[in-house]
């Protein structure tokens, strides 16, 4: 009995940091459920684990309490800890190696340093330009509001300040330059807007986690609210300096060559920002590709709004089929791809236009922000169910 104690509690020690591992790099809470139920049942740990906001309840002769927040994701620091896992469970590596690894990945630092992340911002606003029908000018003050976000968060700025100085500054360029402010303004904020945190709270809804997906889609209609308060602030800052601006009517749209390559630049600006591994951007770029094209083809049939759900269906084939062919993370493929068709502008422009005091606006806008959010769930879990991902 002494010696299974000994060698339970290492291997206790490293489910409790793997757990809270995978919730720091991003995954959502029925992803680390699912993993740790496999882990320890392939290692004979009894050992239950509750994803809850701000904590993982760790159930083994009483409660732990794991505090930890979800980050950002990060998928070199998923596919480690993948690897980490299976070693562990397969015994090809002790407990207390296993911990020593992961704590080893805490101490890493990221593996693009902040200039080539900073032009992972300004590029994924800059592409997106090509996808909204933009022009040159626009994929300009895109890319140059992108960096600013980029920039103002690598100093923990809160969103509602980057969404105020790029607003201001579009604004008072605006006065001088014909730009069609909706698309550059979208584009240049749209790696803060929290359409991903959405689609992911309404996915832990689907799967019956209530808690944490409530608190989800409280705190991406909190962003909303503070990038929408931002906007009309800048906004109103840079009248009082220029005078009223009147925004171009429409822009000048890039020929349609640019969208395939606006597709490997929005890929590759996705791989540094999610911190993908080298050898995992021809993924990415797929995960991208199908996305994309799936639902421009699905449009044809089902309508703007539930096109989405057949791009996120081809991924998450797509994600699980990769998932069990390259024995990586599902989220190498399926993040990416579900970015790319996240509806985070729509529930922005909802935001602005109750601002507007338009009321019917902004609530057509939210009304189609969350059909294709569901849409986006809908398609997922289809997928998963025709397709399984690997254990």
């Amino acid at each position: 009995m002494v010696l299974q104690r000994l060698h339970t509690r290492p291997l206790l020690k490293f489910a409790n940091e793997l757990a809270v591992g995978l919730r720091r790099r991003g995954a959502p809470a029925h992803r680390v459920e699912d993993t740790m139920s496999e882990f320890t049942r392939s290692t004979g740990l009894k050992v239950g684990f509750h994803v809850l906001p701000g904590v993982i309840l760790a159930s083994y002769k009483g409660t732990d309490l794991l505090e930890v927040s979800p980050g950002p994701p990060d998928l070199a620091g998923l596919d480690a800890l993948s690897s980490v896992a299976q070693g562990v469970s397969r015994g090809q590596l002790s407990a207390t190696e296993g911990l020593a690894r992961i704590r080893a990945l805490d101490a890493r630092g990221p593996i693009y340093g902040p200039r080539i992340t900073l032009l992972g911002f300004a590029a994924a606003s800059a592409t997106a330009v090509g996808f909204f029908g933009g022009g040159l000018l626009e994929m300009v003050a895109a890319g140059l509001i992108g960096a600013l976000c980029g920039l103002l968060i690598s100093f923990r700025m809160v969103d509602v300040v980057a969404a105020a100085l790029g607003t201001f500054g579009l604004t008072v360029a605006a006065h001088y330059l014909p730009i069609a402010g909706d698309i550059a303004l979208v584009t240049g904020i749209i790696i803060l807007l929290p359409g991903f945190a959405l689609t992911t709270a309404l996915t832990e809804l689907a799967t019956r986690h209530l808690v944490s997906g409530t608190a989800g889609l409280a705190a991406a209609a909190l962003t909303l609210l503070q990038l929408g308060f931002g906007v009309a602030l800048g906004s109103r800052l840079a009248e009082l300096i220029v005078g009223p601006v009147q925004w171009a009517e429409a822009a000048v749209q890039l020929p349609l060559w640019c969208e395939p390559v606006a597709l490997i630049g929005a890929a590759l600006a996705f791989g540094i920002l999610l911190q993908a591994r080298p050898r995992h951007l021809p993924h990415v770029l797929g995960a991208c590709i199908v996305a994309l094209y799936a639902t421009q083809a699905a449009a044809l049939v089902l309508g703007h709004e539930l096109a989405g759900g057949a791009g996120a269906f081809g991924v998450t084939i797509c994600a699980n089929a990769a998932s069990r062919r390259f024995n990586q993370p599902v989220a190498v493929w399926q993040v990416p791809g579900i970015l790319l068709l996240v509806p985070g502008s729509l529930g922005f422009r909802s935001v602005t236009a109750l601002l507007e005091h338009d009321i019917l606006g902004g609530v057509e806008a939210a009304f189609s922000t969350l059909i294709g959010a569901i849409a986006l769930v809908g398609g997922s879990l289809l997928g998963a169910a025709v397709v399984p991902a690997r254990n």
